[in-house]
């Protein structure tokens, strides 16, 4: 199964320097383009999340939740 995770800062002014994508807490993969296409190979849950890196203040977002289950995937939002 493969998701698409996108981080958009679109009112950044100055722009974004990076991207990071967390997931379950820990560091999972940097990007300056702010889109990840991972493919979720392994049956469980997991909690993503993207912090956008900005010289002024960094911002994070809130969590999605994706639990792969056979073979279904599931994905959940937590709004703040």
């Amino acid at each position: 199964m493969v998701v698409n995770f996108t981080c958009v800062a679109s009112e950044a002014n100055p722009p974004v320097v990076n991207y990071q994508l967390y997931r379950s807490g820990k560091l999972f993969n940097v990007s300056n383009s702010r889109t990840w296409i991972k493919e979720i190979t392994e049956e469980g849950k997991y909690i993503y999340g993207c912090l956008a890196e900005h010289p002024v203040e960094n911002k994070t977002s809130a969590n999605v939740t994706v639990t792969k289950n056979g073979e279904f995937l599931y994905v959940k939002e937590k709004l703040r």
